[in-house]
């Protein structure tokens, strides 16, 4: 207590009368060499702290251990008093006295003794403890000197301390349920006293129809049979109390519990909720219905079985169908979203149907007829509809079906205009941006939210790549560079007519920084087609009707305009190599073939050697009449396209292969 200021009640002007002796701290020692010290400590001082303290080679003492042991009360402790052998460590507070002992190699509260008048002091009488009790003596403020007796036995577990009681009225009969048994016990009153006592008349278990490690926890009572319905961790069953005749104890009534029916509830966790419910037929058929549930959301059901001839001595018990689990309101809801309903960012109704359940009862309504009521942790009741007409399905249930969509968008409506509008987290993915603005739109479904949905999206930003990533681009070679370099702007401008207009940005920029050229467009005019030198082309333009060979008077209006009889050459290159020059040759001017072979490039030229033909040209001279009649439309059809330049194309025009 040297870093804070001592306690009003120590102070010598609070008028502190000192009969407190014990102090906030003990030490117990062990053999002379170890020992445990007992101290408060925490902000309040409420807490134990227990040091193992030691020697150390250089004769100093030493920590070892340090254990902390919370009190769960906060009170600050004003007394620690130690049993002689040092089994129990008392910690006296102002209105409580808490018993520390050993378990399991640490230090824990196992009991505490409350009073309403402060305690003065307090000490353990260890000569009278026995095996299972201990003598505590304590003074008060009032100067009373008491004696209590406390159990020192190890801890009960938490599945043992629990019981379940109810009122079994037919009997007059007060059934106690515990983890494992069921005991039975008449109320007598007393003449004298005016008083009642309980008295114990028998019990049972039900370990023929339950697992070993099945535990017992939910029991409840139908009126007015008086039948009993306990609930384990596994199953539903439905129990008789009945009377046992022994001769040996003829004056004292003995009941037990008779198993009529056993049911698997299949819930994830034990059911502490049961509510049944009876239906008296026409025919004198009792119908019953159990309702049963646990904590956890949406987890709980309904099991069914009738009674015959219950009004003889012995009527008869027996069921047609499993445990029945109904639809959940959770299911009814995301059968909504799926057609379209309680669609937004924020789910309220997910949320108040997934809370926990509270309370679950069963009401009888009509005919077959029942209505579940389930009271969830955030305090809504929620109401569903039960018949037990199972074969039955008439249009009044379809036409509610088909209303409950729209009845959970009403709610979900009403629950979003309280709450508000929030904040909706998105994730990082392209396409919930544009879900993102719509839910958080505030505006109604009008020509605005319309303008917001349809906003065009945002300018991506270019970034610039160091290296070309296109494998076209890689392929150019430094001799295409050269050759660009040295022509003028003229050329380039009129060259990217129309390939640059249509490629991207960074196409362009690429191209420009390194000088090379557009690809040859694929849309082409009739006469940038009729100014290819190829002899084919005027022929393959008159199929379409186009040109002087599609004319009658030209001799190429025959079908067979393309020879198939070659001449005998080992390869197809020497074969079109061979045809083309002589033809070539033969209807090309010397001078125009002079000028056109200006417009070649060194990259444009055959990648193939031309040989000398090594057979007779009167060989290859030789064909059919039809292949001499396509030859000479070929050589007919190349004359008027010989037009002037100025006319027909740009200066400068290059020459690009294919079509």
């Amino acid at each position: 207590m040297l870093d804070r200021d001592p306690d009003p009640y120590l102070l010598t002007s609070t008028g502190y009368d000192y009969h407190f002796t014990g102090g906030a701290m003990v030490a117990s020692t062990d053999n002379g060499t170890m020992a445990t010290v007992f101290k408060a400590t925490g902000s309040n001082l409420q807490d134990v702290e227990v040091l193992s303290v030691g020697v150390s080679d250089d004769k100093m003492l030493e920590v070892r251990e340090v254990q902390h042991c919370p009190t769960d009360v906060a009170d600050p402790i004003l007394e620690i008093s130690l049993s002689p052998r040092g089994k129990i460590v008392l910690v006296r507070k102002r209105l409580a006295i808490l018993i520390l002992r050993k378990v399991e190699n640490s230090w824990r509260t196992v009991q505490q003794i409350r009073s309403t008048i402060a305690f003065a002091s307090v000490c353990a009488l260890e000569k009278f403890f026995s095996v299972d009790t201990g003598i505590l003596c304590t003074t008060n403020y009032r100067q009373q000197l008491q004696i209590w007796t406390i159990g020192i036995e190890e801890q009960l577990r938490k599945e043992d301390n629990w019981s379940a009681v109810r009122w079994i009225d037919s009997l007059s009969l007060v059934a106690c349920l515990v983890r494992t048994q069921i005991y039975f016990y008449k109320v007598k009153k007393q003449a004298k006293s005016n008083g009642q006592r309980l008295l114990y008349r028998g019990g049972g278990d039900f370990t023929a129809w339950t697992a070993c490690c099945e535990r017992y926890c939910a029991l409840e009572v139908t009126r007015p049979e008086g039948l009993l319905l306990v609930a384990s961790s596994h199953k539903i069953i439905v129990a008789q109390v009945e009377e046992q005749h022994d001769a040996a104890a003829t004056s004292k009534q003995q009941f037990t519990a008779k198993v009529l029916l056993v049911f698997p509830h299949n819930l994830k966790q034990p059911p502490v909720f049961i509510s049944p419910q009876r239906d008296d037929a026409a025919s004198g058929v009792v119908q019953h219905i159990v309702l049963f549930g646990s904590h956890l959301p949406h987890s709980y059901g309904t099991v069914s079985f009738t009674c015959e001839n219950a009004s003889e001595l012995e009527p008869v018990y027996s069921t047609h169908h499993f445990p029945y689990h109904p639809p959940t309101f959770y299911d009814a809801y995301k059968l909504a979203r799926t057609r379209g309903f309680c669609l937004s960012a924020y789910e309220p109704l997910r949320k108040r149907f997934y809370a926990c359940q509270s309370g679950a009862i069963l009401l009888k309504a009509s005919s077959a007829n029942f209505h579940i009521l389930l009271q969830t942790s955030g305090g809504d009741l929620l109401q569903q509809r039960v018949s037990m007409q199972f074969a039955e399905k008439n249009a009044t249930n379809v036409m509610d079906e088909a209303m409950v969509p729209e009845t959970l968008q009403r709610w979900h409506e009403t629950l979003v205009k309280q709450t508000g509008r929030i904040a909706y987290r998105a994730t990082s993915f392209k396409t919930m941006r544009k879900l993102r603005d719509l839910f958080n739109s505030p505006l109604e479904a009008n020509d605005q939210l319309k303008h917001l949905i349809l906003l065009p999206e945002p300018p991506k930003r270019i970034r610039k790549r160091t290296k070309p990533q296109q494998t076209w681009l890689l392929d150019e070679t430094a001799t295409e560079q050269k050759q660009e370099q040295e022509k003028d702007d003229d050329s380039r401008s009129m060259f990217s007519s129309s390939s640059d207009s249509t490629a991207p940005s960074s196409v362009r920029r690429r191209r420009k920084k390194l000088n090379t050229k557009a690809p040859p467009p694929w849309q082409q005019t009739i006469e940038e087609l009729q100014q290819y030198r190829d002899v084919l082309a005027p022929a393959m333009l008159g199929v379409w009707g186009i040109g002087d060979a599609a004319t009658p008077d030209a001799k190429a209006s025959n079908v067979d305009q393309i020879p198939t009889k070659l001449p005998p050459l080992a390869d197809v290159h020497e074969r079109v190599d061979s045809w083309v020059t002589m033809n070539a040759e033969d209807a090309t001017p010397a001078a125009e073939t002079k000028a056109s072979e200006t417009f070649l490039s060194p990259s444009q030229e055959p990648c193939f050697k031309r040989k000398r033909l090594e057979y007779d040209e009167q060989d290859f001279l030789l064909p059919s009449a039809s292949q001499s009649q396509s030859f000479m439309a070929s050589q007919l059809s190349q004359q008027p396209l010989q037009t002037p330049k100025s006319a027909a194309r740009p200066p400068k025009r290059t020459y690009t292969m294919g079509f």
